[in-house]
């Protein structure tokens, strides 16, 4: 007799074992942040962080990791697993992102408008 045994089932779902696999392979989590602030709207990272006003993203790492109690020896804010944390908070849709869709015409083909620069000229 035989008894074949399942092996355990992990805790992790798929989409998160991917995004951990992610967030190890960015080499540099600080620069990423840029683009990440670029992209994402900053009253609502305000909000959502419960922290202050920033105006680039090396403040918004150090208004974040020190309410969050993310600080290396000496009390200084570890910029490097802020940065980490906020991508994970990305790639698992804490932080919203969206973008307006473009204009499609009747035939199903992207309107461009054009500048109103372009538009006085003519």
């Amino acid at each position: 007799f035989i008894r074949i045994r399942r092996p355990p089932r992990s805790t992790q779902s798929r989409s998160s074992a991917a995004s951990d696999v992610y967030k190890r392979q960015v080499t540099d989590p600080v620069g990423a942040i840029d683009e990440l602030l670029a992209k994402a709207n900053k009253n609502e990272l305000i909000t959502l962080y419960k922290i202050p006003d920033f105006s680039n993203s090396t403040q918004f790492l150090c208004h974040l990791a020190i309410s969050k109690g993310r600080l290396a020896k000496g009390g200084t804010p570890d910029l490097d697993a802020t940065a980490r944390t906020i991508l994970n908070d990305w790639v698992t849709g804490k932080i919203r992102y969206y973008t307006i869709p473009p204009k499609i015409d009747n035939f199903g083909l992207e309107i461009q408008e054009k500048p109103k620069s372009e538009m006085i000229l003519e």
